[in-house]
Parts: C-alpha cells; sequence; structure tokens
C-alpha cells in the first residue's frame, strides 16, 4: 500500500465561517479594574507591570492607572496542533523541566508558565547546535504564544481568534487497514477520520472565544472517503466467531467493516468543549481529546483513532 498527504494552512478557509458567529460572543471588554491593586499572590504578578507603568512616566510617557489582576480562560492546545512536537523536542534537548508528558493536552497558559525559566537557561546555555536549535524552537513558540503573554494588564480580558484553517488531500494505493480491533491499523493518531483506497480529503477549522475565566473551543471538520469493496462475508463472519458474536443479523458491527462500504461525505464535530479557570485549575465540559502517556500512546488508549464522548 502507498500513501501521500498533504496538508495546506490557510490564513483564510472555507470553514472558518462556521466560526465567525462564535465571535460575537466576545467582544472586547474592559481588561480590570483602574485605579486598585490586588493582594496576596496576585499583587506579585502585578508588580512588574506597575514599574513599567513608573518607568513611562519617568520617560515622559502616559502614566496610566495601575489595575486589577483577573484570571482569564486559556484553551487547550490540540494533540495534532505542530505546538505539541515542538514542545517535546525543547523538553529532550533538557529544556521546559515542568513539563508532564503524562497529562495533555496542556493549555496555552500552561505552556507560557512552563517557558518562563527557558529564557534564562538558554541565555546562560554555551553556543552548540542542540541549544541553537533549542532557541529557535523557543522564538517559534513565543512567537506563537505571544498572545496569552500580555499578563494581568492586558488590552481585553475577552478575545476570539480563528486558530486554524486547514485542508488535507490523502491518496492512498491499495486497501488501507482501519480494523485495529482485529487485523492492524495503517493511520494511527489521526481521530478516526474514515480512510479508503484513493483521493481522501479533510478540511477543517477551529477557534475559540475567551472571555474573562470561560473558554469555548470548537473544531469542525468535512471529511470525504471514497467507497470500497470492504470486508467479505467469509472474513466477517470468521472474526464475528473469533468475537463470539452470531454472523448472522449482527452485519453493523463498528469495528469489523463489511463491505460493500458506501462513500463517505459527512461534517464532524472533532472537538467542542466550555472550559472555566478556576483557582488556578482548568474544569472543562464537552467533547475534548485526552492524552495521558509520556509517548505515541497512552495508558488507556494506544491512538486516538477511537472518536472523543
Amino acid at each position: 500500500m502507498d500513501l501521500f498527504a498533504v496538508r495546506r494552512v490557510r490564513p483564510v478557509g472555507r470553514l472558518a465561517g462556521l466560526l465567525l458567529g462564535c465571535g460575537l460572543l466576545a467582544l472586547p471588554l474592559i481588561a480590570e479594574t483602574p485605579g486598585t491593586v490586588a493582594s496576596g499572590a496576585a499583587a506579585a504578578d502585578v508588580q512588574p507591570m506597575l514599574a513599567m507603568h513608573a518607568m513611562a512616566a519617568g520617560a515622559g510617557q502616559v502614566n496610566h492607572a495601575p489595575c486589577e489582576y483577573a484570571p482569564q480562560g486559556s484553551p487547550y492546545i490540540p494533540l495534532d496542533y505542530w505546538l505539541n512536537p515542538a514542545l517535546t523536542r525543547l523538553y529532550s534537548l533538557g529544556y521546559l523541566d515542568p513539563a508532564f508528558l503524562g497529562l495533555r493536552p496542556w493549555t496555552r497558559a500552561s505552556v507560557m508558565h512552563m517557558l518562563e525559566d527557558t529564557s534564562a537557561k538558554l541565555e546562560d546555555a554555551p553556543d552548540t547546535a542542540a541549544n541553537e536549535e533549542a532557541r529557535g524552537i523557543y522564538d517559534a513558540l513565543m512567537k506563537e504564544l505571544s498572545i496569552d503573554a500580555e499578563g494581568p494588564c492586558g488590552a481585553h480580558r475577552g478575545e476570539f481568534r480563528v486558530e486554524s484553517t486547514y485542508s488535507v488531500e490523502r491518496g492512498i494505493s491499495g486497501t488501507p487497514l482501519h480494523d485495529s480491533f482485529h487485523l492492524g491499523q495503517s493511520i494511527v493518531n489521526d481521530y478516526g477520520r474514515p480512510i479508503e483506497g484513493g483521493f481522501n480529503d479533510y478540511s477543517g477549522a477551529s477557534g475559540y472565544v475567551v472571555s474573562g475565566p470561560w473558554t469555548l473551543y470548537v473544531r469542525t471538520e468535512m471529511q470525504y472517503a471514497p467507497s470500497a469493496a470492504g470486508y467479505s462475508y467469509a472474513l466477517y463472519s470468521r472474526l464475528s466467531q473469533d468475537d463470539n458474536i452470531p454472523p448472522v443479523g449482527n452485519e453493523a458491527q463498528a469495528t469489523i467493516p463489511l463491505g460493500p462500504i458506501a462513500t463517505k461525505a459527512d461534517t464532524r464535530l472533532l472537538e467542542g468543549y466550555l472550559s472555566v479557570h478556576v483557582l488556578g485549575h482548568d474544569i472543562s465540559f464537552g467533547k475534548q481529546d485526552q492524552w495521558w502517556g509520556p509517548a505515541a500512546s497512552g495508558a488507556y488508549a494506544f491512538s486516538n483513532n477511537a472518536q472523543n464522548m
């Protein structure tokens, strides 16, 4: 079996309109209450910003009033987003010490916290090929996450962002395996997308709305796979008997693709959840991917091909 795949990420895609309506929920809000200063741990976060205001005043610039700390929500990073392999590579180079690989996905805000001491370590590191690679990865990460680095006095406490729009074209010659319960799986960690011999297409978009401590995240995808012959009835009967399932009357089984298989052209919600940041923790509800293992598989799921509930 031969396989090729092309992924195009576009600034504006044909599915971005699906997320535009969510942007109405995130009109710019006033950042924090002027003229007040937080206490305790929050005050410690505000002090650097207050010093910046004082320096600006000394330079003849406008001196703005201090602002009050307020928790802000943060979306989780999708497991197939480029940030994850970049963070794993940075970790393997000896940086990103606070990372816990067995509990993913991480939020964008938590990654910012992980990167806090990386800058100082990179400045003190010798000029080697590995450290130069780490500096390049760090710069790319900070550029991506700069929107989340405004601190407690950011311009807005609410935002709407189209995270990505993409189109994946995949061509397969031969018969792909998509029955990991019995015979095998040609493509793993692929969100259970339909695959068949021939031309397959997956086009989607993702985005999120943040308002105060709340985050709403949506990722949808149009999926196309051609028709296929599927398993023969003889093979279906053998596998069903191995599973102690009577073949007659049980032809529709999720783990045995009995042929013929019709063309699939569906729109699917890959992820959709609502989360809230409370007391330093993020609590989420909805359909969301999880990765509870340090390697390319987890303790309870060897692949994310099984759909999230």
